[in-house]
This record gives C-alpha cells, structure tokens and sequence, in this order.
C-alpha cells in the first residue's frame, strides 16, 4: 500500500486508519496499522510523526486503549504538519523529477 504518494492521501488516511481501530475499541487493529504507518512515516522523513505512531502501537501492544484519546490530536496534528512539508517539497523539487 502506498500511503505517502501524495499529500492528501496522508491528511486523510493516516488518521483515518487509526481513529476507525480505536472507534471499533480494537487495540490490535491499532497496532496493526499504527505500525505499517509508522514505517512508511520514517521513509519519507516524518520524525514526529513517526514517533506519535510508536506510541500509538505501544498502547496497542497493552491490549487496551487507554489514553489514546491525547495521541489521536499528535497524530492529527503531526499528519497535517508532514502533508504541509510534503506539499512544500513538491513544489520546489525540480522539473522531471518524480
């Protein structure tokens, strides 16, 4: 799955992925797919982001979902910021390119 082939798809899938696992009430759905992001976060660069979703797949790990509640807003937060810095890169990154 190509999750970082544009920035759209990372302001929408990223939290999306995460918030219906939790909505669900199933922590390993969260660990599941906080850790598939967390991967395709550090390839592109996306530190912070990378490091909400190692802390999303630990409180996965514990079985629970006990105080996800404050790291969906990182992860909503640290989504927007790598779209916006993706965006940025884009723009400037030179003609012919991929």
């Amino acid at each position: 799955m190509r999750l970082f082939s544009n920035s759209s798809t990372i302001r929408e899938n990223i939290p999306l992925l995460i918030e219906e696992a939790v909505k669900q009430g199933d922590p390993l759905a969260l660990r599941r797919a906080a850790h598939s992001l967390k991967g395709s976060s550090g390839k592109v660069g996306a530190r912070s982001l990378a490091a909400v979703l190692i802390n999303l797949v630990k409180i996965g790990a514990t079985g629970t979902l006990d105080d996800v509640e404050p790291l969906l807003f990182h992860l909503r937060l640290e989504s927007e910021r790598t779209r916006r810095a993706l965006e940025r890169k884009m723009l400037v990154q030179p003609a012919g390119l991929p």
